[in-house]
């Protein structure tokens, strides 16, 4: 598989960069009628109930059929290869000395985790593990000069910011973790608390990759009985020693974005009200960035602070980098709310522009 187009447009050093949205279609579970189908490479069609009831936030039609455009659809054949093709420029930016970040957003069991992380086998493995495959194949050809590859794991849960890779937070209670914590200093971001560790081979940062994951918070739900219940972030590092570029590419599993009332009761509806609240300020940012291109005019202020996510992602989604989302989508009829919500943050994300180094 080819990878897709760079959507950069041409220029000079500094190049306005569109968020680039891919939709993943999860395959069809055993006697489940479909609702979400790939009409082209490019569209994906909803078919819901005509009579439901519409959410204050919808802009269309609640009921019927619904098409939603994006740069790429995958449909429920489509391989990791596929998918991880049409993602590989955001990488190969990193290696250039470009920032990027590679985000999945969608409802609990549409199949984020697979995508990002992937499944037993080779070929089934994710897009993190084909990224940092791919980091090492290019550090491997630049050999004698150095690249250097480091990687920090984080995991936001509860708005609150943990490290992942951090040996004190190996305990099943997340309450007895060591926290961490976002500052400013002059208008840069640091990680109190959010330690970066070198990776010297390609095992090296796979074993980061597996251990972290191990730690991650995962509960119970109506929708799957073990989602992941925080996001999580996996950052690679990239120092290009010779041509002295520094990048860092940002991997991002995010919890399931479906709504409160999908939700069990005490403990997980805590929860669900913060993950909610946290992919609300997502999507609040997300709107904002909207309203103007970054490259022609000035914008209004852009709440990033807040929550912990978006602080994170800050220079992910407006600033020097190059960003793309992978919208995972559940194709049963029970899941059609829950589908076109997931594709309507998706087509808002596909019109943010950002400026990306060439």
């Amino acid at each position: 598989m080819a990878a897709a187009p760079d959507p950069v447009s041409p220029g000079g050093a500094a190049q306005t960069w569109k968020l680039l949205t891919v939709a993943r279609i999860k395959p069809l579970g055993e006697g489940a009628t479909a609702s979400v189908i790939k009409a082209d490479d490019s569209s994906v069609v909803v078919h819901r109930d005509p009579t439901e009831v519409a959410d204050d936030d919808e802009e269309d039609a609640p009921g019927g059929t619904a098409a939603f455009a994006l740069d790429k659809v995958c449909g429920p054949e489509a391989p990791q290869e596929e998918v991880y093709g049409l993602l590989k420029p955001v990488v190969t930016g990193a290696t250039k000395g470009r920032n990027g970040c590679i985000f999945a957003y969608g409802q609990t069991g549409s199949g984020k985790t697979h995508t990002v992380v992937g499944g037993d086998s080779f070929r089934a493995r994710g897009l993190v593990p084909r990224a940092i495959s791919q980091i090492f194949r290019y550090a491997a050809k630049r050999q004698p000069a150095k690249v250097s590859v480091s990687a920090t794991f984080a995991q936001v849960y509860d708005d609150v910011l943990y490290d992942l890779l951090d040996p004190r937070n190996s305990g099943e209670n997340v309450d007895d973790w060591v926290k961490a914590r976002v500052l400013e200093d002059n208008g840069s971001l640091k990680f109190d608390g959010l330690a970066e560790y070198e990776a010297t081979t390609e095992a090296d940062a796979l074993r980061l990759l597996w251990l972290g994951s191990e730690r991650r918070k995962t509960g119970k739900t109506k929708a799957n009985d073990l989602s992941s219940r925080s996001h999580a972030v996996f950052t690679l590092y990239v120092f290009d020693e010779e041509a002295r570029t520094r990048a860092k590419l940002h991997l991002v599993d995010l919890a399931g974005s479906e709504r409160f009332s999908y939700r069990t009761k005490d403990v997980a509806s805590f929860e669900s009200r913060n993950i909610n609240l946290s992919l609300h300020h997502l999507e609040h940012v997300v709107r904002t960035l909207c309203e103007t291109a970054p490259a022609l005019s000035p914008r209004k202020h852009v709440p990033y602070r807040n929550s912990v996510l978006t602080s994170m992602l800050r220079d992910s989604l407006g600033g020097n980098c190059r960003t793309a989302l992978v919208a995972t989508l559940a194709a049963d009829a029970e899941h059609a709310r829950e589908s076109a919500a997931t594709l309507r943050f998706a087509r808002r994300c596909g019109a943010v522009k950002a400026v990306a180094g060439q």
